[in-house]
């Protein structure tokens, strides 16, 4: 592992479908995501509102901190993180916006030297804190890193447009007490709609972290791969680095990725869903779930 990529993602339609082109760390149960617990660590839920919960790894002991910490650094992590990028070009006389929004099965590959080196000075400092008694949280953000390599992929930047990129769920936190409410931070959304309610509890809420609580926040910089299937069954590698012709066919390949995640959005907001026969609910297929497995490791 120490040769792939520090941080692998593949569209989660594409990875849920053949599991194994995460690098077969997975077997290929289309609909079901089987793993081994010895080969990879999986930090997500099926369950949309459970998902932040299962980024949130409690410890309680120096013991329990330093087993994490061995486990982390012995294999990779996989999450599911999303990213969302808008575009909105001034003509003057009238402006276009346009939203791309991608989901992906995100690999961190733990054992990579980049990684590698910036987890181990993070887990020092979060050791010293626990040895001194203090409650901390030590967290792993990958935001910044996933909406650079998101923007550069899409390339859609012009003289007359203003770019911007968001993602969720890619925060791991580590702690001994609770993780940071970053709803409390300070952005435009708060300050304009809702400066009073900002007022009144922000302050509150950071002096009382600050007093009992050390945070560790560090952003995680390694370079991404893309992975995807072609049609002749190989499988390509695309970075921003890639060639023009690669690089546009996975750009286009996001974008009909986004278009058709919007348009199943704007299907469910307006076509109201009949409930199904009887027939027709026992033939369902039965849902995406995760569930370890114990398999032999590749030779």
């Amino acid at each position: 592992m120490a040769a792939v990529s520090p941080i692998t993602v593949i569209s989660w339609s594409e990875f849920i479908a053949d599991p194994p082109l995460m690098y077969g760390l997975f077997p290929r149960t289309p609909g079901t995501l089987v793993h081994d617990p010895n080969r990879v660590m999986i930090l997500l839920d099926s369950n949309e509102a459970s998902q932040k919960e299962a980024r949130v790894l409690k410890v309680e002991t120096i013991e329990e901190l330093n087993q994490l910490k061995t486990e982390i650094l012995r294999k990779p992590i996989l999450m599911r993180v999303y990213a969302e990028h808008s575009k909105v070009d001034d003509y003057g006389v009238y402006r276009v916006r346009t939203r791309w929004r991608g989901d992906f099965a995100l690999l961190i590959n733990t054992l990579h030297p980049i990684i590698q080196g910036q987890l181990t000075e993070k887990f020092k400092e979060a050791t010293n804190a626990m040895l001194l008694g203090e409650q901390f949280c030590l967290e792993f953000d990958l935001s910044e890193a996933l909406e650079r390599w998101y923007a550069e992929i899409l390339d859609t930047a012009t003289d007359c447009s203003r770019n911007t990129t968001t993602s969720r769920h890619t925060r791991i936190y580590i702690t001994n007490h609770t993780k940071y409410e970053h709803c409390f931070d300070c952005n435009a959304v708060w300050c304009v709609l809702c400066s009073p309610c900002w007022m009144l509890s922000a302050p509150c809420y950071m002096i009382h972290r600050a007093a009992t609580v050390k945070d560790f926040q560090h952003f995680i910089r390694a370079p991404f791969v893309m992975r995807t299937p072609l049609s002749s069954g190989h499988i390509a590698e695309i970075t921003p680095e890639s060639d023009r012709e690669v690089l546009q066919r996975s750009r286009d390949l996001l974008q009909q990725q986004a278009e058709v995640r919007q348009a199943q959005v704007r299907l469910q907001q307006t076509v109201p869903v009949a409930p199904p026969s009887y027939s027709e609910a026992i033939a369902s297929p039965p849902p995406v779930t995760t569930q370890p497995a114990q398999l032999h490791p590749a030779i």
